[in-house]
């Protein structure tokens, strides 16, 4: 199990720019193949983002296939 969250801050647009800001929490599973570099993740969490005054928040999977990745360690 692990637990962990990030943070961004930023400017976005031309030729007009507004400011952006995202708050991110982060939780999930990995497991390990026995005697074998590789892991399975599945990880997901609450977003918060600003964009030019305009905000979202949300919680769901932190990448497009539902929060699933495939790691090899060599």
């Amino acid at each position: 199990f692990h637990v962990g969250g990030g943070f961004g801050l930023g400017v976005l647009g031309a030729p007009t720019t507004d400011f952006a800001l995202s708050i991110v929490g982060n939780f999930g599973i990995r497991y390990e193949l026995q005697n074998s570099p590789v892991f399975f993740s599945f990880d997901g969490g609450p977003g918060f983002s600003l964009v030019g005054g305009a905000s979202d928040f949300g919680i769901g999977a932190l990448s497009g296939i539902l929060g699933a990745s495939i790691i090899y360690i060599f």
